[in-house]
């Protein structure tokens, strides 16, 4: 603070009284300001420290998810095998039993022709059961 003075006026002094009142000083200013400083850094470091476990926790998710997805790939693989495997075994199958069903239609018809001609002559197909049935010891 500048103060103009005259040589010829005398200075006039202020007492303790006269000054101003409540003013807090600059150390207290700054003591109040580092310890403002000193809580934001704490808070930060807490902040910064929390932040890098959860990266961490983070990064330990994302590895255990992408073997969840390895596991997935291979339960795939395998389910596509099995089925697979039993899609070829109910073609092969499908075939034996188109193979039999026509082995039986084939005996049917190879049978059918002998089966009419018994059935146009019924006394006639009696006689040749009854020698047939004499020829083996069970006539009468």
């Amino acid at each position: 603070m500048t103060m103009i003075s005259e040589a010829d006026i005398p200075a006039i002094e202020l007492s303790e009284r006269e000054k101003a009142p409540g003013r807090p000083s600059r150390a207290r200013t700054i003591g109040v300001v580092a310890a403002g400083a000193v809580l934001v850094t704490a808070i930060n470091v807490t902040a910064a420290f929390y932040l890098y476990r959860g990266v961490n926790d983070l990064r330990a998710l994302e590895a255990r998810l992408d073997q969840l997805g390895q596991f997935e790939q291979r339960i795939g693989a395998r389910i596509d095998t099995v089925n697979n495997g039993f899609q070829s075994r109910f073609e092969t199958l499908d075939r034996q039993l188109q193979a039999s069903f026509g082995q039986i239609n084939g005996n049917l018809a190879r049978l059918a022709p002998a089966r009419r001609r018994r059935c146009r002559n019924p006394a006639g197909a009696r006689a040749q059961f009854r020698q047939h049935d004499r020829g083996r010891g069970l006539g009468r």
